[in-house]
């Protein structure tokens, strides 16, 4: 029996940066490369923990960043969307 831990895809997991700081940093590539575009819906947290394949405080706490530089909204009960200024 294998207990192998699923693979993240994120690419930098050598421990000398906190993992949020790599989520933030490819959501921030798609956002100012335009592979997501203003007013955008992302996935929910649920989503990203399994595409990224990292934990939901990760998100959450990447999403709390991107949003602090103003690059995404969040909004209760709505879900959480590119900014239309990011990307500028």
């Amino acid at each position: 029996m294998s207990t192998e831990e699923p693979k993240s895809v994120i690419s930098f997991v050598g421990g000398r940066r906190p993992l949020y700081v790599e989520v933030m940093e490819e959501l921030e590539k798609l956002i100012k490369g335009r592979k997501l575009q203003p007013g955008e819906r992302l996935p929910s947290v649920e989503a990203l923990t399994e595409i990224l394949g990292v934990s939901r405080s990760t998100v959450r706490e990447a999403l709390a960043n991107l949003e602090t530089q103003g690059l995404i909204n969040r909004k209760q009960g709505s879900g959480t969307f590119v900014s239309h200024s990011s990307g500028q």
